[in-house]
């Protein structure tokens, strides 16, 4: 929650990192690097609920791999599974 009288940046120390994306009110706002290093959204003057949230989009990539690979596992272990099957029952 933040209330200001007047227009200005909401600085934080945390790390700058892309990734990141902020919320102001619900909206998605640009994240600024304030510094070099840290991160800053623009705020208008009066009471606002802000919201940083984390969602790099190596994540997304990493995960979608991920079931990819586990799902290819799967129908390769079905496939050498009745192959052996079939080559028992000849």
């Amino acid at each position: 929650e933040v209330f200001n009288d007047e227009e200005g940046l909401l600085v934080l120390s945390d790390t700058y990192y892309p990734g990141w994306k902020a919320f102001v009110d619900g909206e998605e706002v640009g994240i600024l690097r304030a510094n070099y290093n840290f991160r800053a959204i623009s705020i208008r003057a009066g009471s606002h609920r802000v919201e940083f949230v984390y969602k790099p989009l190596s994540f997304k990539i990493g995960f979608y791999i991920s079931i990819f690979s586990f799902l290819s596992f799967l129908a390769m272990r079905c496939l050498i599974r009745d192959r052996a099957r079939s080559t028992k029952e000849r």
